[in-house]
């Protein structure tokens, strides 16, 4: 029975004042619809990898090294780690290897695709990770050699909607492989994500077992991911406890780097992992800077809620003063205002489950943030627990200060239709303006100096010149061996400058090799660095300034005995040479030292690099082309191209296009805090409506005092907005320092930090100053134009 009073008193509330009801509505929505998607992301992310049947017992491998003065763990493992540790340790139950081959050209029939997403491994991947079938079964999917599964999405590329079992791919025109199933696709938060699994046994099949599975091969070639599924009484303890007893028989005797086996439960690699410790802390960092959107939004919503509720306090006085007169008490008050509240809350929850269901289905949210989140209430039963609590939660919280505020009004006063003006209420409104202003001007400015930030590197002087480059790669054995042939059919087009070899694209990181060295005081020492492979016309065509030295003179021949390298400037600040050239290696000599340049992305600091030319051939050629005329240019190599690999499709890109793939997380940070600063501006600049609406209310007789005595229109609204400006100024005051812890801890992923501009500062609080302005304008401007005799009256 109260309940449904309440209820038609809330009806009556929002029919009364239609325009601050639903603004006040919708304001709660935009928070909680913001909420329920981090609720979404957050459930997400927590649940990765725990839907495999056997998640308790899956173990992903690592391996920790020292070379030199060089302590790392990685993933990558031998090929062998595996069945040598699975015939030590019959606790484990199976294992699975997996290796990327790069990018490799796919055939079905007319069809043909270049895909970089494919794994090959092993036929227990079916056992440890237990994949749905769509057809076939994973009993021997992969049992023979030239065996492969498809994802249903690869499938559907290739073969629409039929069974492609037993049909055929022809992979880079030389091997056919047979189909033996297909298997739904990877959930988002899985962290195996690939289109297809090929057979391992159809490389392995061409070595000899006994040479590749002995222990001592298992210190090089670390280029296998593998995971272990374990007996399920056995544990990670037991586990390291048997390696030390293997490693002291097996491996000691010829470790060279300190091999240390490191394993994980697999629900730790996305976010907990001690094997990718950068990965799995940017995840982390992610997601609480999702949560804190999220909150925020809420939180601000709710403040909103607040100073709506009580600027628009003056409208119910006389109907408080007559319940009191009646003999309502304070508790029946409050109890009637938080209903209001709660009612309120469930109106703008079902209003954000609305907004919420638009933004996934309507707009690119999903592609932004790399999901597929989805509603669906009745199988997600805490996303449904979760929003009713929260909804209880932000009902209670809007509506407790209002309902306090609101039932302790005088009765007497109340009937007069006067408001309590309290110091505390007063100052307690205006710490909740200020917060929000705070948190808006402070997102404001995180906006602009990530925008900074991701500017700065995309100019970067990266050591290279990285527009106009034309990249193509091929892992076609054929093709890699008759490519000099292509080079020297395009390198006389008058669009051409330059073309050279290398064995990897710029931008993604190079593998690393450990061998001595010779230091400053002549003595042979071990480093592991980097490495790339290229030929004498790569420095040119990529615009990498030689210092010292001189560049490759001719091409290295399979039976040279000494192997000439260059160097960057790192390599000489780690062995501290003064005259680096003629420094020896293991396998030669330096005669070359070149700037440093950025061959990963520019968030990373530059480390030592040694470049050395190759007796086989490079998988790939960069183009230097001139700016003009690409299209015609392009339409001339591709001709070409066709004349040279009439069968093969060109896999080409170009590099710049390349280097700004590798900022996509640090767009989805700019685009994301470009959204909250929207939002955090909309329900500030809301709730500024509501507390200018108030002050207003309460200083109408003031203002019609003050006209009569002569102050101008534009004197009034001076002396009303003087209380915002203030609060501006606070605001910006907390704001500037959080910003610049915030953004501070975003930074530490960059090795290249751009600093906060003051210049940030003086246009964020400008514009808070005059979005501020105009949004008080409309009750400033209408209370200082108001007839002094009407105002008197309405006092």
């Amino acid at each position: 029975m109260i309940l449904f009073q309440n209820l038609k008193q809330v009806l009556r509330v929002l029919n009364k004042d239609r325009f601050h009801s639903l603004m006040n509505i919708f304001g709660l929505a935009i928070g909680l619809c913001c909420c329920l998607l981090v609720l979404l992301f957050v459930q997400n992310e927590l649940e990765f990898d725990t839907f495999f049947p056997n998640a308790e017992r899956i173990y992903r491998y690592g391996v920790n090294m020292t070379i030199g003065n060089v302590n790392s763990t990685q993933a990558g493992c031998n090929v062998a780690v595996g069945p040598l540790l699975q015939q030590e340790m019959p606790e484990i139950e199976a294992f699975v290897r997996l290796i990327n081959p790069g990018n490799v050209l796919v055939q079905a029939g007319e069809k043909t695709f270049y895909e970089n997403n494919l794994r090959m491994t092993d036929n227990s991947i079916f056992q440890v990770f237990s994949l749905p079938f769509i057809w076939g079964s994973g009993e021997q999917a992969l049992e023979k050699p030239n065996t492969i599964v498809l994802t249903q999405k690869l499938s559907n590329k290739y073969f629409g909607n039929e069974n492609p079992v037993g049909q055929e791919l022809i992979i880079d025109n030389q091997d056919i492989v047979k189909i033996t199933g297909v298997v739904e696709d990877f959930p988002d938060n899985s962290s195996l994500q690939f289109d297809a699994m090929l057979s391992l046994d159809s490389v392995l099949q061409q070595f000899d077992s006994d040479e590749i599975y002995s222990p001592r091969s298992i210190f090089g070639g670390m280029s296998y991911h593998l995971f272990f599924l374990f007996a399920p009484d056995f544990t990670a303890e037991q586990f390291h406890q048997k390696f030390q007893s293997f490693y002291q028989r097996e491996l000691a005797e010829y470790d060279q780097i300190q091999y240390v086996s490191v394993i994980e439960s697999i629900k730790n690699i996305h976010l907990r992992s001690q094997i990718t410790r950068y990965f799995s802390d940017s995840n982390r960092q992610f997601l609480l800077g999702f949560i804190f959107l999220g909150l925020f939004i809420l939180l601000l919503a709710c403040i909103n809620y607040i100073n709506m509720a009580t600027s628009r306090a003056g409208n119910r006085v006389r109907e408080i003063g007559m319940k009191k007169v009646l003999g309502a008490q304070k508790r029946q008050l409050v109890g009637q205002f938080l209903t209001e509240s709660l009612i309120f809350s469930f109106i703008a929850m079902i209003l954000g489950f609305i907004l919420a269901e638009l933004v996934l289905s309507l707009t690119s949210f999903n592609d932004l943030i790399g999901k597929n989140l989805q509603i669906d209430l009745a199988h997600n039963h805490l996303l449904l627990i979760g929003s009713l609590f929260i909804t209880f939660l932000v009902g209670i919280l809007s509506g407790a200060y209002p309902s306090f505020y609101l039932s302790h009004l005088a009765p007497v006063s109340s009937l007069k239709g006067e408001m309590r003006r309290g110091r505390k209420g007063y100052f307690f409104r205006n710490a909740l303006i200020t917060f929000q202003f705070t948190i808006s001007i402070a997102a404001v400015i995180l906006t602009i100096s990530i925008q900074k930030q991701i500017k700065f590197m995309r100019n970067l002087d990266l050591g290279f010149d990285q527009e106009n480059v034309l990249v193509i790669a091929s892992t076609n054995s054929e093709i890699q061996d008759r490519f000099p042939i292509f080079r020297n059919m395009i390198i006389d087009y008058h669009n051409v400058i330059s073309a050279g070899f290398s064995n990897s694209s710029l931008g993604y990181g190079l593998t690393g090799y450990a061998f001595d060295w010779e230091t400053q005081n002549g003595e042979m020492e071990e480093h592991a660095t980097r490495q790339l492979y290229a030929d004498r016309n790569y420095l040119e065509t990529m615009g990498i300034q030689l210092i010292t030295g001189t560049n490759f003179m001719q091409e290295r021949s399979a039976d040279a005995t000494s192997i000439d390298f260059i160097v960057n400037e790192a390599m000489v600040d780690l062995f501290g040479w003064t005259e680096p050239i003629g420094k020896k290696n293991r396998f030669g000599q330096v005669i070359g030292v070149v700037k440093n340049f950025n061959f990963a992305s520019a968030r990373d600091q530059i480390t030592p690099l040694y470049i050395l030319q190759s007796s086989r051939p490079l998988g790939v050629l960069n183009i230097r082309l001139k700016g003009e005329d690409l299209h015609q240019t392009m339409e001339f190599i591709k001709k070409q191209w066709q004349i040279f690999a009439p069968d093969v499709p060109m896999n080409y890109s170009f590099l710049q296009d390349n280097l700004n793939a590798l900022y996509k997380a640090d767009d989805i940070d700019r685009k994301l805090a470009g959204i909250f600063s929207f939002f955090c501006i909309l329900i500030s600049c809301s709730g500024l409506f509501g507390l200018t609406s108030f002050i207003t209310i309460q200083r109408t007789k003031e203002v019609a005092v003050r006209k009569i005595l002569g102050s101008s229109v534009l004197q009034i609204i001076r002396t009303l907005f003087k209380n915002i400006f203030f609060i501006i100024i606070l605001a910006a005051a907390f704001a500037i320092p959080l910003a610049i812890f915030i953004f501070g801890w975003w930074q530490n992923n960059y090795a290249n930090k751009y600093p906060i501009e003051p210049g940030i500062f003086v246009f964020t609080f400008i514009g808070a100053i005059l979005i501020s302005f105009l949004t008080s304008a409309y009750h400033t401007i209408k209370v200082a134009n108001t007839n002094p005799v009407k105002a008197l009256k309405y006092e």
